[in-house]
């Protein structure tokens, strides 16, 4: 049995660049409009090709009108904006599994045109290969279009063993596939369209006539009575299903107790490692404060040692001063000593000039008493004199 495991779809409705990936049975679950029948009929399209064949958005309403060129626009059917796209082109693709855990992809390349011409189609088929995106885009968010896509896949290095087949004819791309999926019958189309268009299973007679084979081929009764049997089964799993939810209700009440004691544990948690956190903060403070008082204790060494320092220094320029200032003292001294003695020596050249002056005086007075002597001792008078060693003192006349 071949299995599928991803659909690519590009600018396909309201996808514009996704992947679903399938993994055994898949459901598609979700409230209307949010593009289950999108997906279905994306699948379809690859499955069957072309566009007469295909009916669009048959399992969502009855009768639906949508076409391939308004699912690769984007039609949206509001006043405002029609179309999300213009020109625009979109990717189908389909990629399976095989029993041998090889894979193959198939689908279409389809270039949608604004004016309202019909759509160009390029399929595809790529054997032993698993689907890549380098063969639809040139840059990121550029596809190429159909006939650059056939140029791109033709002449792209595959995988060894890989192959790849592009077709412009849908007959031949279908033919490829039905071999390709099992040499599956030409019905196999047709009945893709059915199966995909499903309605409510009510009525098995119409169920059978419609989507498996011929009436007479199938025994309708026991067709009834399995039918039957699965609402039987139905209505227990629908009791075992309100069992698991209440099961399920109690055990997300245990989760709730757990999760609030490990809340109350984490917050704890978080209460003490803010508090440590707090207290680190502090130490960090604390730290940096006995830091910083360690530094301005060393400043202040270092300012001791500096006005340690400049004591001395004022020490020894005191010392200096003071041999300085009895240094200028004596200058002083010596200096009033000597211009005494220069006063004293101009007052004892004066004395001894006086005293030259006086013994020449002395002299001549001497010398005039000498003559007044002798001009007394012709006269005949005596005369008394006295003269000291600082001349004549004094003299007096008498009679002889």
């Amino acid at each position: 049995m071949k299995t599928l495991t991803r659909i690519r779809l590009v600018n396909w409705h309201l996808f514009e660049n996704t992947t679903v990936t399938c993994n055994g049975t898949t459901y598609l679950i979700g409230v209307n409009g949010v593009g289950k029948s999108t997906i279905l009929d994306a699948v379809q399209f690859a499955l069957v090709g072309g566009q007469r064949e295909v009916k669009f958005n048959q399992a969502a309403i009855a009768g639906g009108k949508r076409s391939l060129a308004a699912y690769v626009r984007g039609e949206l059917g509001t006043e405002g904006q029609r179309y999300l796209r213009g020109d625009a082109t979109g990717v189908v693709a389909l990629e399976f599994r095989n029993p041998d855990d090889t894979f193959f992809v198939h689908g279409a390349v389809i270039d949608a045109y604004e004016d309202g011409r019909s759509p160009d189609v390029m399929y595809f088929v790529v054997h032993n290969a698993q689907l890549n995106d380098e063969w639809f885009f040139q840059s990121p968010g550029q596809l190429f279009d159909t006939r650059a896509f056939k140029r791109r896949l033709e002449h792209y290095a595959l995988p060894r063993r890989a192959k790849a087949e592009v077709f412009a004819r849908v007959e031949d791309y279908r033919l490829h596939l039905l071999n390709r999926l099992g040499q599956l019958r030409e019905t196999f189309p047709s009945r893709i369209v059915k199966g995909l268009a499903f309605t409510p299973l009510v009525d098995i007679r119409h169920f059978v006539m419609e989507y498996l084979l011929d009436e007479n081929l199938v025994d309708v009764k026991t067709l009834q009575a399995q039918l039957e049997t699965l609402r039987h089964f139905e209505a227990l799993a629908a009791d075992i299903r309100e069992r698991i939810a209440t099961l399920n209700q109690i055990g997300e009440i245990d989760q709730e107790r757990l999760a609030n004691r490990r809340r109350r544990i984490t917050n704890g948690y978080v209460q003490r490692r803010a508090q440590a956190d707090t207290h680190l903060t502090d130490l960090k403070a604390r730290r940096l404060e006995l830091d910083e008082a360690r530094l301005e204790l060393s400043r202040a060494h270092l300012q001791r040692d500096e006005l340690a320092e400049q004591i001395k220094r004022a020490q020894t320029a005191l010392v200096d001063a003071q041999v300085a200032l009895q240094t200028d003292t004596t200058a002083i001294r010596e200096r009033e000593l000597r211009e005494k003695i220069a006063s004293l020596d101009a007052e004892l050249k004066q004395l001894r000039d006086s005293e030259s002056r006086l013994t020449a005086a002395l002299i001549r007075e001497t010398a005039d008493a000498k003559k007044l002597c002798e001009f007394l001792s012709a006269d005949g008078l005596a005369m008394h004199h006295d003269f000291t060693s600082q001349g004549l003192s004094s003299f007096f006349l008498a009679d002889a």
